[in-house]
């Protein structure tokens, strides 16, 4: 009989999901090419902190089995968003908090270098 990828799952508790969620930021600070390479051993590029906040094995697990969303009613035809559905609602929860707290102001500018150009630029 097969054994259920999750028969040795272990329930996460809520630093632990605090961590996942800081190695996630941090892995946004610190770009190594592969995942793994937060974890490695090599002295000239290892960074410590990723294998002191949590095994390679459980970040994997836990990224693995992360979503808020109830598969058993999830209906890929009628949601709203089908690419975001594992993260649906705390999408939309943090959207909602953003729109509240952080209110634009009147003056907005956008830097030309977000900025498709498509015309030429002469220097002389």
């Amino acid at each position: 009989m097969a054994e259920s990828k999750a028969s040795n799952w272990e329930l996460v508790t809520p630093p632990e999901m605090m961590m996942l969620l800081g190695v996630k930021m941090l892995m946004d600070i610190v770009k190594k090419p592969e995942e793994e390479m937060y974890w490695g051993k090599d002295p000239l590029l290892e960074t410590p902190i990723f294998a002191n906040t949590m095994s390679y094995r459980r970040y994997k697990k836990i990224r693995e089995y992360f979503h808020f969303t109830n598969n058993d009613s999830f209906d890929r035809e009628t949601h709203p968003n089908p690419k975001l559905c594992k993260i649906y609602e705390i999408y939309q929860a943090l959207e909602e908090k953003f729109q509240k707290f952080y209110n634009l102001g009147k003056n907005v500018t956008i830097d030309e270098s977000l900025m498709l150009y498509k015309g030429r630029i002469a220097w002389f």
